[in-house]
């Protein structure tokens, strides 16, 4: 998804304004616009109008690209994950003495 960023548009007597983009046979309205681009470079145009008269067509070239898939997560251990470790290693160390010791 590529999201259309029309918000430097104003008109200089504070009019509402409409905001119309094109591009391959395919339309979006409003200021920004979230919209689906297929992969490779598409030339997009916004008009804005006042509610009186078109602005001049102000066009934008957007290119899109695969990106690698995420490497897959490897789980890891911070500082607390091995003090844990330690602490339940060192608590069957005790157990398994105390055990030899009374049996």
């Amino acid at each position: 998804m590529v999201t259309l960023d029309g918000s430097g548009s104003y008109d200089p007597d504070g009019d509402p304004l409409n905001y119309t983009w094109t591009w391959d046979g395919d339309t979006a309205n409003g200021v920004n616009p979230m919209v689906e681009l297929p992969l490779g470079t598409t030339t997009i145009t916004l008009v804005v109008n006042d509610g009186i008269v078109d602005s001049e067509p102000d066009s934008v070239d957007v290119t899109v690209e695969t990106t690698a898939p995420a490497p897959p997560m490897v789980p890891t251990m911070d500082k607390w994950g091995i003090v844990v470790m330690i602490t339940l290693f060192a608590g069957l160390l005790v157990w398994m003495v105390r055990r030899r010791r009374f049996a």
